[in-house]
């Protein structure tokens, strides 16, 4: 992602140098796409941000969840892994719990949806005690 970052940014700051050089170039969404541009790059089409919660684990790290149902779990050296099994619905709220020596991560969608996660996997949680995939 990294480097991703640096050539999109290297990329908006030349369109940026000949907009102003060139005063035909009508600079007024420069700042409005450059911003798209960056959240585009960041979020990785995962769309906003809607909940975080940091992790119960000794390592660190943030529980994110974001508008596209997408659920990860990042750390402080750059790194995030993504959680298999959520919805396309947007993330309302996070939990972390622990159950003996694993972390375990309540996710919350809209209409009372409430996904269960271990092990970088999710799966629905039904009230009755049964879990479905």
């Amino acid at each position: 992602m990294g480097h991703t970052l640096l050539l999109l940014l290297a990329l908006i700051s030349s369109h940026h140098a000949i907009a102003e050089d060139n005063p035909k170039v009508d600079t007024t969404n420069y700042t409005s796409n450059r911003e798209a541009l960056l959240k585009a790059a960041v979020a990785r089409d995962r769309g906003e941000i809607t909940a975080m919660e940091p992790s119960s684990q000794a390592s660190g790290g943030v529980i994110i969840g974001y508008s596209s149902g997408a659920v990860l779990n990042c750390y402080g050296d750059h790194s995030c892994k993504e959680f298999g099994g959520t919805p396309n619905a947007a993330v309302e709220h996070i939990a972390v719990t622990r159950q003996a020596q694993s972390e375990v991560i309540w996710v919350s969608y809209p209409h009372g949806g409430l996904y269960r996660c271990m092990r970088k996997e999710c799966s629905k949680f039904l009230w009755d005690g049964v879990q479905v995939k």
